[in-house]
This record gives structure tokens, sequence and C-alpha cells, in this order.
């Protein structure tokens, strides 16, 4: 089997990807990783979560009720849950800040973490990884909806 692309024009590749994401990824969120885990009762200990802050560049995309937004469904326990939007995050951005563990796995995920932009608070419903490039991921796509109020 022939080889089409050699190692050189992967990272070739994977460079113009970074610029193309330093340049438009111009929109700066923070991303609240949860720190603190839960127990069997999926209860957090000392009833206290704490969140590990992180300054992401990020593009964002509303669902504005077009097909421009999101349109990603899931059931979680028998409710289906509708993203409000999402974020794209390069991989290697996510790398440097130690977002990613030694198996290239996008450490944070959905259902405990959060997003902040726009001054609101945004729920992280789904991590989808996106845009592989030979064995590595280019692009995190994370789903994100307003938080229920509380009562």
């Amino acid at each position: 089997m022939a080889i089409l692309i050699s190692d050189d024009e992967f990272n070739d590749i994977r460079a113009s990807i970074r610029d193309v994401t330093d340049t438009f990824l111009r929109k700066v969120i923070v991303y609240k990783h949860k720190t603190v885990k839960s127990n069997r009762a999926m209860m957090d200990i000392n009833k206290k979560a704490f969140y590990d802050d992180y300054n992401i560049n990020t593009l964002i995309v509303m669902n504005d009720g077009t097909r421009g937004g999101s349109e990603f469904e899931f059931t979680i326990n028998g409710a289906v849950d509708r993203a409000e939007g999402y974020a794209l995050l390069n991989f290697d951005e996510l790398q440097e800040q130690n977002l990613v563990d030694v198996m290239e796995n996008f450490v944070p995920g959905a259902m405990n973490d959060f997003v902040f932009f726009n001054d609101e608070m945004k729920e992280v419903i789904a991590v989808v990884r996106k845009g592989q490039l030979k064995d590595k991921d280019c692009v995190i796509k994370v789903y994100f909806k307003t938080m229920a109020k509380s009562a």
C-alpha cells in the first residue's frame, strides 16, 4: 500500500489547522472542569464541588432555530436534551493547558462541567472529538445548554 502523505506533510497540515484556529477561534470562554469526584451514590464528597477554570479560545455557534446551530439530541434517563449551541476548541491548545491525558483523551467531560461566556453559565452536555488527522484529533466540539433554573 502506497503512502500518499508523509509525516512531514501531516505536520504541515496540522500546523496550518492550528494557524486557522488561532486566527478564527477568538472568543475566550472559561471552561469550568469539576475536580472533586463523586462517591458511588453520585453525591459530592463533603457536599461541595470545586472547579478548575481554563481560559480557552473558541468559536461559539448558537442554535438560532435554523440549520446553522446545533441539532444535537441524545437521551439520558429517558429525556431528550437539545443543545443550545456548541464551542469548537483546538486540541493542541487543550493539550498545552494539560486538558488532554497521556492517551490523548480530552479529560473534562459532559455532565459535571460548565462553560462561561457572555456573562452566562452554560451546562456542558456532550463532548465530541472532531477532525482527526493521522492519529491525533484537531478539534473538540463541546455542546452546551442553558442551565436549569433552581427554585
